[in-house]
């Protein structure tokens, strides 16, 4: 039953409840008492809008955690010894330049609320609310996706309508219960998927509870999750901020983590680390799947529906597949509902910027498009403009104009070239990785015009189809790499019209770093070599440009005789 306050009724409850806000150490101190960690736990599970977002386990390991980079902010309302409202956020200690405070759990909590006793009560966060800004009177405070359920009338009151920033966000959902779910599992496109995965070998899902099979398997999903994310978003979230790792870990640890990993013939081919509480399992942490020839099998979809089937096995009330507008979400999701995201400011023009940003994201809705997709694409153009410019500064501006008039004048021409076994000069053999994203993930934009988010990008979608990497990396830094192309991948080459493009084994898009162009010669010696016995061809091409001097020498050198 909901209760709702009058105004005097309010204003007995906030003389009757003792509201103190806690920050830093005095904060620490607070969370190290078990009394109040107890009356948490029972305001948490009392709060019909709680996620587990909010639990004492998942906030109290991310304070911890991240204990050197935010400072916690802990606000609570108590009357006699019961805890009856609980806010809690955090502020960078460092690089704060926006001067933001955010939601205890920042980009690992997917939703971001305040706890209270009393449903549909508003006295306590705006009481919580105006105390931080008392604390923080030039920052803006940030909440991630508010549940729906809870209460926001306040925000069109009118000392608080230019303060509050707020936009709604679809959130798809699979709800377990929903009687269509069944027709998913029956669809022809996911029994054919399943098939393609299951003639390549023995295929196994399971579900991981134990720590050490967990920590066994961890390295490879961080791998396989920051080359994707690297190629899609230029972000590598685990290679730049390594608590990631111990947060994970400290999560598995409080049984929060819902692990489950699909394998083909042994080998990971897709994985989720959801988080779960409250009879939901929240899509988070990690999903990921492998990009080699995902084209063709996608193994993202088949694990997802394998999901779903173990969560209805496990009695799971909502898989919540989380907001952002992803094309595979919609297409796995039965319902949808509304969460909120709501900025906090006293800062007049960023409230406006706020505001203009709402109805953008809105007329791009309208329009059919994706709005992170429109930022992403843009984040990208910008990013790749400003690696050209830095680039040119670096070269010199009048050196770079000449290499580009000499480019548009003298266009770079492809020149082919073919080696058997019997010509390969050379004895150095070095110990060579295929398909490895670990070195991948090592590559730097040297020697080369591509960027490291074009390089990943370039390679991820080149694994999708099929295309195999041989790498070379010595003390963390990716020194050469090479991609043998199937004949009619490459075939629209006006060089290989002289072969059977079909029986071709091509190296092409070959990479040396500045301080791997001594290794070159044996590289590619070591590849020549092992895609001849590999793939069981008597000759093996390779493609350069005219204008590539040092690698048009070097295959020279080691055998390689120019068809072109």
């Amino acid at each position: 039953m909901q209760v709702k306050l009058t105004i005097a009724e309010t204003v007995t409850k906030l003389a009757a409840d003792a509201i103190t806000m806690y920050i830093g150490e005095d904060a620490f101190a607070l969370l190290s008492k078990q009394s109040f960690l107890a009356v948490w736990d029972e305001l948490y599970e009392a709060c019909s809008w709680a996620t587990i977002f909010q639990s004492s386990a998942f906030v109290v390991c991310w304070y911890q955690t991240y204990r050197a980079k935010y400072l916690p902010i802990i606000v609570k309302s108590e009357n006699g010894n019961r805890l009856t409202g609980l806010l809690t956020m955090a502020v960078p200690i460092s690089d704060n330049k926006q001067k933001d405070i955010i939601g205890a759990g920042k980009y690992e909590a997917e939703y971001q609320t305040w706890l209270s006793a009393i449903p549909d009560d508003e006295s306590f966060i705006k009481t919580a609310l105006l105390k931080i800004h008392q604390q923080f009177p030039d920052f803006n405070i940030h909440f991630r996706f508010i549940p729906s359920q809870a209460p926001l009338k306040w925000i069109t009151e009118p000392n608080w309508k230019l303060r509050c920033a707020l936009q709604s966000h679809k959130r798809p959902l699979m709800d377990m219960s929903d009687p269509d779910l069944s027709k998913m599992f029956r669809k022809t496109e996911f029994r054919n998927k399943l098939n393609r995965l299951k003639r390549l070998g023995e295929l196994t899902f399971e579900r991981i509870t134990d720590k050490a099979q967990f920590s066994a398997i961890l390295d490879e999903l961080i791998i396989q999750y920051d080359f994707r994310q690297g190629a899609m978003f230029n972000v590598t979230q685990f290679r730049d901020e390594p608590l990631k790792v111990d947060f994970l870990m400290a999560l598995f640890e409080k049984k929060l983590l819902h692990i489950t990993v699909m394998k083909v013939q042994g080998q990971i081919f897709a994985s989720v680390i959801a988080i779960a509480g409250r009879d939901w399992v929240h899509l988070g942490g990690i999903n990921i799947h492998t990009p080699f020839n995902a084209k063709f099998y996608s193994p993202g979809f088949v694990h997802f529906l394998l999901l779903a089937q173990q969560l209805l096995k496990e009695g799971v009330s909502v898989f919540d597949l989380t907001p952002g507008g992803d094309a595979y979400k919609e297409r796995l999701a039965t319902t949808h509902d509304q969460v909120y995201e709501l900025v906090v400011t006293s800062n007049f023009m960023y409230w406006a910027k706020r505001q203009l940003r709402k109805q953008y994201d809105k007329m791009l809705i309208q329009l059919g498009k994706w709005p992170m997709g429109v930022d992403v694409s843009r984040r990208k153009k910008l990013y790749l403009l400003k690696a050209r410019i830095s680039k040119a500064r670096r070269t010199g501006i009048l050196t770079t104009a000449i290499g580009q008039i000499k480019k548009l004048v003298q266009h770079p021409q492809e020149k082919l070239y073919v080696a058997t076994p019997e010509s390969l000069i050379g004895k150095d053999a070095l110990p060579l990785n295929k398909n490895n994203l670990r070195d991948m993930l090592q590559f730097e934009a040297e020697g080369t015009r591509m960027t490291r988010w074009e390089f990943l990008e370039d390679a991820m979608r080149r694994f999708e189809v099929g295309q195999i990497a041989y790498t070379y990396c010595e003390e963390g830094r990716l020194l050469n790499c090479v991609w043998l192309n199937k004949g009619e991948e490459t075939a629209s080459s006006k060089t290989l019209n002289s072969i059977k493009a079909e029986d071709a084994a091509i190296l092409k898009e070959i990479y040396f770093h500045p301080q791997g162009r001594d290794k070159l010669k044996p590289f590619l010696t070591t590849v020549a070599a092992e895609v001849t016995n590999d793939q069981n061809k008597g000759q093996v091409y390779a493609i350069s440009f005219n204008n590539n001097k040092v690698l048009c020498q070097t295959l020279e050198v080691i055998g390689f005789k120019s068809l072109t």
